[in-house]
């Protein structure tokens, strides 16, 4: 599967290059939709999933005020993502094969600085996780707390199913993204502290970034306003130098061109 991945220059320069490619990927709460990973929780916890979820996130709390507080905080993690940020980066793409010409318009624009930008080709066909599609939908997922038996995510049938639906749906409105993503666990063992820039801050903030396979970067496009196109293949040479052996590179700068 071919996907693309659009970003601004000044981040092509900073995370892909150095040392090799490496992309950022993201916190849930980062992402520039606010009802994005987001669900709706309805009804109450139990006191026995209550008790299991304050005694692994909430262990400061007295028990005798455990089931009042794992409820408000539980519901309060669901809705505003923060939950989500403990647990999981994500890798947002565009599916190549099904994105439309006005979606790659909205693309550059919207994440590549303008058309002022890059994309990258990367060939998930060669890499061992999964790339989810996004479902867009009309309404959030639902998680109803009867149904919850444990607080461990990476255990429960049902919460894992409602996380995977948070992860995994957006409203219909962003639909032009043809968006699919890869979901990492925060210890997966591609992902590394980002060094670019303030690297202590990034390590205590655990900004990450993805170690990509030298032999899944298959193309770089510039995008139609890409103010320096010799500078733009300098890296590109700087990454066939590295070993990054299958890049095409193009540009979109002809006519109504959007690589």
């Amino acid at each position: 599967m071919l996907c693309y991945k659009y970003m601004p220059y000044k981040r092509f320069k900073e995370s892909i290059l150095p040392g090799g490619a490496f992309i950022k990927v993201s916190r849930p709460s980062e992402f520039n939709d606010p009802f994005d990973c987001v669900g709706v929780v309805e009804g109450e916890l139990s006191n026995n999933a209550a008790k299991e979820y304050c005694s692994m996130f909430c262990s400061e709390i007295a028990m005798e005020s455990y089931a009042v507080f794992a409820k408000a905080h539980f519901t309060a993690s669901m809705q505003y993502r923060h939950f989500f940020d403990e647990w999981f980066r994500i890798l947002s793409l565009s599916d190549a094969s099904c994105i439309l010409p006005q979606g790659e318009a909205l693309m550059w624009a919207h994440y590549a600085d303008n058309a002022k930008g890059v994309r990258l080709t990367i060939d998930f066909s060669k890499y061992s996780k999964r790339v989810e599609p996004i479902t867009y939908a009309d309404k959030a997922p639902v998680l109803n707390c009867n149904n919850v038996s444990a607080m461990n995510p990476m255990k429960d049938t049902v919460l894992r199913q409602f996380l995977d639906s948070c992860l995994t749906t957006k409203y219909r409105c962003w639909q032009y993204e043809c968006e699919h993503r890869v979901i990492f666990p925060v210890d997966w063992k591609d992902l590394k502290p980002m060094t670019a820039g303030d690297s202590v801050r990034a390590i205590q903030e655990q900004n990450l970034v993805w170690a990509m396979p030298k032999e899944m970067l298959c193309g770089v496009a510039f995008g139609p306003a890409f103010p320096d196109l010799s500078e733009g293949q300098r890296y590109v040479a700087v990454l066939k130098n590295n070993g990054y052996d299958n890049i095409n590179s193009i540009s979109g700068r002809d006519g109504w061109s959007y690589c």
